[in-house]
């Protein structure tokens, strides 16, 4: 997660708030059992909803992945990002 570097090598204090609020997470629930699975993306929810965080979650999980608000499929190095109701 980069960003551009003021003065001396810090961050403009906007592109430090910007880092804060994203987050990514591969196979966040890759080897977990379905309840643990669910409690998992359950508190990763409240922290998308609560803190207002950005999310990038990589999973080979169907369920998981119908969770997203958007969802992004790579293909033949090419990504496409959808937006949830495009795909329902």
């Amino acid at each position: 997660m980069g960003g551009a570097a003021g003065p001396g090598g810090t961050r403009p204090p906007a592109a430090a708030a910007d880092q804060a609020r994203r987050r990514t997470y591969v196979e966040p629930t890759g080897n977990l059992d379905e309840g643990t699975r669910d409690e998992i993306m359950a508190l990763l929810e409240r922290l998308w909803s609560d803190l207002g965080l950005t999310l990038v979650i990589v999973t080979h999980d169907s369920s998981v992945a119908r969770r997203a608000r958007n969802v992004g499929q790579m293909r033949n190095g090419k990504l496409t990002v959808r937006a949830r109701h495009a795909m329902d």
